[in-house]
């Protein structure tokens, strides 16, 4: 229950982040997320993630030293180009 409360906590952080990048793109658009914050971030398996990473497909990524980190304006784009369109039923 706890592990729950603090992931729902590092979401809110997260939606937080994300509205101010609507709002001020330049202002974080050096931001970047750590690999459990863009996990969750996507709402993925850090797994997932890394497997992405090691195939080279997904968001784009930075390397500093040994550390992955990723843009958020690049998450952000790669979620919008994410997307797909269906069909209303009609």
């Amino acid at each position: 229950m706890i592990a729950d409360c603090g992931r729902l906590w590092r979401s809110l952080a997260l939606l937080d982040l994300v509205a101010e990048a609507k709002k001020i793109p330049m202002k974080l658009s050096n931001r970047h997320l750590k690999e459990l914050e863009t996990a969750e971030f996507l709402g993925l398996e850090l797994a997932t993630v890394r497997d992405w990473r090691v195939r080279k497909i997904g968001p784009t990524y930075c390397k500093f030293g040994r550390s992955v980190r990723y843009p958020l304006d690049e998450l952000l784009k790669f979620a919008e180009h994410s997307r797909v369109q269906t069909q209303i039923a009609a």
